[in-house]
């Protein structure tokens, strides 16, 4: 029978508060890099972000800089005078990014696509508003005649002398068919003539271009991919042999040397040319390089991926990566110890800044999901899906704990680890690690056969763990002998403790012992939140005084009262997906850190921090509550679960080391789950970018 938890509720005040923030440092997107320039020692790219890498040294070190509430599009450089193009206008900067001052007057508020500049004239330009110059420094802006461009739709590509190039195109459907008009066009009378570029009778449509004196160079459009040159402004035209004919997907010209990158069959090549096209060399076979800049010395290109900056001062024989995104899945695990928060991915983070910076350890931890982190002075634990490891030197060196044989582990992976003084305790599915000298000797206490334990608690010589599917273990002579206590047969997630009382968390409710374990009270833990109330707890933390939790749907709730009554706590998080499943907290000094989604390889926002008082003590913001979704039913379940409501999605099904046992689409009202062993699983439905993940008990 199903379990209908919208009934007999007990509804919990929701209090506004301040909110929470993404953890500043964390590597949290994708950003691509998207064009470079470099003058002298100087380098400055654009960020998929919208604001400027900036390099002082030729790429030794690097800064960054923002424009409030705007989005660089381009941007240039006139002395020491910085110009970025944004959504909002142009602004200047003469201290490389400091502080921007708005240039505006004379254009209206649009996006500047294109920032070119000329003899200290800058052109700037919007696909549909025109072209503008400024002979100012920005302080005017003038618009450049383009009426005798035949359409609206306008791309400046290139200033030199009195030469003003640029595409003036139309795109028309036409019986199901894309038809483009127009293409490159030539004013030498600051806009007051345009002349047509031509090859044969077609006006030339310019994928990429490039011109120095008569001389321009073209990829003829994005078809063909051909590379064409002409000596006298177009008006013959010759092409390009690049290696064996190779089509040329981008190209860099200046002084005589010319970056050409290209593709062939399935490789991408880097051709350069020192004598402006006559002869050609390949240079290196670098993934496929996009944007080029030379500063006289050194060349800098980014790959097409956009994660990486290259330097190059011998022509391309040999390039550096002088600059590299960082980017880390969401934490899987997070812990705090003597003011450094902890963070797990398949590498070990670490900041000592409350997450303002961050530093991934590469000294030796075996990379793996990261289930449990766990640190005491300068010893660090962390258990993976490989097993336990340590390192008594705060990350310098690092040891695989308990690996003698004679132990009998079970499994190797690791869910949980607790420390007190010299005592270090590590659940390993069938029992749990000890060590009484912070790590120098192990030993094996096998309690649960077949069932695995995950959350361990540790107080002087008494042990809590916490199994999926036979209840709670407790040892009060460090793991010699152990009492089951059968308060629950669900899943436990979590275990805090407050001085004598004990707090169990289950996927239906939270258990509550006001004398250290002996005697036990179920409490009905009602998570209400928006039109969805739950009671599936994924992890409990305490403050000393304070608990906190957080939610497999609904986020992240405080109880100031020993667990009786509980708070919702979501202002600022936005929800990206409808479960949190997998959540850790951790509290470090005076913040609380957050993951709502610690799935290695997970997207979106999801690790977030608050100051604990401010969570504490509650602001007058309001929340915004989080969508509803419909539980998956029966669970527990035998033969099948009800899917009624996904019927055309996808689904995967994974134990609990991670592994997918069972996937398809979704084509009928049940999924068989029949031959799946006993045991808890986590149930994830997803289709066109949607995704919902359920817990599963099977029977």
């Amino acid at each position: 029978m199903k379990k209908l938890i919208f009934c007999f509720l007990a509804l919990i005040t929701q209090v506004s508060y301040s909110q929470w923030e993404e953890v500043p440092g964390w590597f949290q997107s994708n950003a691509q890099i998207k064009n470079i320039m470099s003058y002298h020692d100087t380098v400055i790219a654009r960020s998929g972000y919208g604001g400027l890498l900036i390099s002082l040294n030729n790429g030794i070190s690097w800064d960054t800089t923002e424009i409030a509430d705007n989005t660089i599009e381009s941007f240039t450089k006139i002395n020491d005078l910085l110009f970025a193009g944004t959504d909002k206008g142009v602004y200047l900067s003469a201290d490389l990014g400091e502080t921007w001052i708005p240039k505006n007057n004379g254009i209206s508020n649009f996006t500047v696509r294109s920032i070119i500049v000329n003899d200290e004239k800058i052109y700037i330009q919007n696909y549909n508003s025109g072209i503008f110059y400024s002979s100012d420094y920005g302080e005017s802006w003038l618009k450049l005649q383009t009426d005798g461009l035949p359409f609206e739709t306008l791309r400046l590509l290139s200033v030199s002398g009195n030469d003003i190039w640029a595409q003036s195109t139309k795109s028309e459907l036409i019986n199901m068919e894309y038809y483009e008009y127009g293409g490159l066009f030539l004013s030498t009378d600051m806009g007051a003539n345009w002349t047509p570029i031509k090859m044969g009778n077609d006006t030339l449509r310019v994928f990429d271009f490039a011109s120095r004196g008569d001389s321009l160079l073209i990829i003829q459009d994005s078809y063909s991919s051909l590379l064409y040159l002409s000596p006298d402004k177009g008006k013959t035209w010759q092409q390009e042999q690049v290696g064996s004919s190779e089509p040329v997907l981008s190209f860099f010209w200046k002084d005589n040397v010319i970056f050409a990158s290209t593709f062939a069959s399935t490789n991408y090549h880097l051709y350069v040319s020192t004598n402006s096209g006559k002869i050609w060399k390949l240079a290196n076979n670098l993934p496929y390089l996009k944007y080029f800049t030379y500063n006289g010395t050194y060349f800098f290109t980014i790959d097409s991926s956009g994660k990486a900056i290259y330097s190059s001062t011998d022509f391309g024989t040999n390039f550096q990566t002088c600059y590299q995104i960082i980017s880390y899945p969401n934490p899987s695990a997070l812990a705090s110890s003597d003011g450094i928060i902890y963070a797990g991915t398949t590498k070990l983070a670490l900041s000592s800044d409350q997450g303002e910076n961050w530093e991934f350890n590469e000294n030796g931890l075996i990379e793996s999901t990261i289930n449990a982190i766990a640190a005491t002075g300068d010893y660090i634990f962390v258990g993976n899906k490989l097993g336990l490891f340590m390192s008594p030197d705060k990350g310098e060196h690092w040891e695989q704990c308990a690996k003698d044989t004679t132990l009998k582990l079970p499994r190797k992976a690791v869910f949980s680890i607790v420390i007190e003084g010299n005592k270090v305790v590590a659940s390993i599915s069938d029992g749990v690690l000890l060590s009484t000298d912070l790590g120098k000797s192990w030993n094996f206490r096998s309690f649960a056969k077949n069932n695995y334990v995950v959350p361990v608690a540790l107080k002087a010589n008494t042990i809590f763990a916490g199994t999926w599917g036979s209840g709670l273990y407790i040892s009060t002579d460090l793991g010699e002998t152990w009492l089951n206590k059968k308060i629950t047969d669900q899943q436990i997630s979590s275990i805090a403790m407050i001085d004598s009382n004990i707090f169990v968390a289950t996927n239906n409710c939270i258990y509550i012992s006001t004398d250290f374990g002996s005697t036990w009270n179920k409490s009905q833990t009602w998570l209400s939140y928006g039109m969805l109330v739950e009671t599936w707890v994924n992890s409990l933390i305490t403050d000393g005084k304070n608990l906190f939790l957080t939610s497999q749907n609904n986020g992240v709730f405080i109880s100031k009262d020993l667990g009786n009554t509980w708070d919702s706590r979501n202002s600022g998080i936005k929800f990206t997906g409808s479960n949190m499943d997998y959540s850790s907290l951790a509290i470090n000094n005076d913040y609380i850190f957050v993951n709502l989604y610690g799935n290695v390889g997970s997207v979106g926002h999801s690790f977030y921090r608050a100051k604990l008082i401010d969570l504490i003590n509650g602001l007058d913001i309001k929340e915004e509550p989080s969508p509803s979704h419909i539980s998956i039913f029966p669970n527990p379940a035998r033969d099948f679960i009800n899917t009624a409501a996904y019927i055309g999605w996808q689904y995967q099904i994974y134990d609990l080391l991670g592994s997918c046992v069972q996937s398809g689409i979704i084509d009928a009202e049940n999924i068989s789950v029949a031959s799946l062993p006993t045991g808890f699983y986590t149930v994830r439905f997803f289709k066109e970018g949607k995704q919902v993940v359920e817990k599963l008990m099977k029977e």
